[in-house]
């Protein structure tokens, strides 16, 4: 078929530049001069326009995650309420257009702060120091990236509704979920202080352990909650773990 258009542009190059050279009326000319000209369009310079069989028309990105297709959540919430363990908290007419640090431990005098705001995509951008599970390695997550992650030693993975944070071994040690109707599911490991004293805050589910983790570590260890992403990220950027 690419032969026969070939040929069909060639014959209709030569007959305009033929037609041109020779003795005919003037309406003549025109005619054959059309008539050749359309045939170089159609079969000459809309092929090259058009995509190839199984070729595929892409978007600016080439990579297109699903966290990316998914519709946004809502930058502004007349109640939000933190869920994390049995405790609740609630907060009233909350704007997330811009960053807001929240303090979803103050019900228990405790100093962990966490901000969290949705971009205009209605992506969620979380910030906060998260630690390995016995809190002895620190590091930062800022909008949702990993600013500092000694060694390596983290790895994180989000969806447009949630955040994880995973450690070597692939356990999570934080996980935030938000939902359209304002429930914010807050899971993992925080390191807090109180009157000079060092503890580990443990939330799973309607769990919230505190403690020393030498005394605390078996329980911990016994309700580590499943990952929620495939890793690394770098390669599976927003893709969700399959169920095995």
């Amino acid at each position: 078929m690419v032969i026969v258009e070939f040929i069909l542009v060639v014959i209709s190059v030569i007959a305009i530049a033929v037609e041109f050279r020779l003795k005919r009326p003037k309406t003549e000319k025109i005619i054959v001069c059309v008539i050749s000209g359309i045939l170089v369009a159609v079969f000459g310079i809309y092929p090259l326009l058009e995509p190839e069989e199984g070729e595929v028309e892409i978007e600016e990105t080439s990579v297109v995650h699903h966290e990316i297709l998914q519709k946004g959540i809502p930058r502004t919430y007349k109640e939000l309420t933190f869920r994390m363990g049995s405790d609740m908290l609630d907060y009233y007419d909350v704007d997330l257009s811009y960053p807001r640090l929240l303090q979803p431990f103050k019900n228990r005098e405790y100093d962990y702060p966490i901000e969290i705001w949705v971009d205009e995509t209605g992506q969620l951008l979380i910030s906060l120091i998260v630690r390995s599970i016995d809190g002895k390695i620190a590091g930062e997550l800022f909008d949702n990236e990993l600013v500092e992650n000694p060694n390596n030693y983290f790895d994180r993975n989000y969806t447009k509704y949630g955040v994880e944070v995973v450690d070597k071994d692939l356990r999570p040690v934080f996980q935030i979920r938000i939902d359209e109707t304002g429930l914010v599911y807050i899971y993992g490991v925080f390191y807090v202080e109180k009157d000079g004293e060092y503890l580990i805050v443990f939330i799973s589910g309607s769990s919230y352990i505190i403690g020393d983790y030498k005394l605390i570590r078996e329980e911990i260890e016994s309700r580590i909650n499943i990952r929620a992403f495939e890793y690394p990220s770098s390669t599976n950027l927003g893709i969700l773990r399959q169920e095995q």
